[in-house]
């Protein structure tokens, strides 16, 4: 990820939480980011695992652990590569 992408921490960002193997994805929006994490809004937090891979807009992935889950929202702890 790029630095702009870190510093803008209240800009939206468009971005894919990968379900599992094969691919299959649930679109998500990114909302207060950081380095160490960022919170994801999704219509439905409860099919999200507690780790999975974001693919983000400019094609970057991160590898993602759950630290915390509402019904729309996940904040998440960016893992290192």
């Amino acid at each position: 990820m790029t630095e702009a992408w870190f510093s803008a921490r209240r800009t939206v960002h468009r971005a894919q939480i990968i379900l599992d193997r094969i691919g299959t994805r649930l679109a998500c929006e990114v909302h207060n980011s950081s380095r160490a994490g960022a919170t994801l809004r999704v219509n439905r937090a409860v099919n999200v695992p507690s780790s999975f891979d974001l693919e983000m807009q400019d094609g970057g992935t991160l590898s993602c652990t759950v630290v915390r889950r509402s019904r729309i929202d996940i904040s998440v702890r960016f893992q290192p590569a």
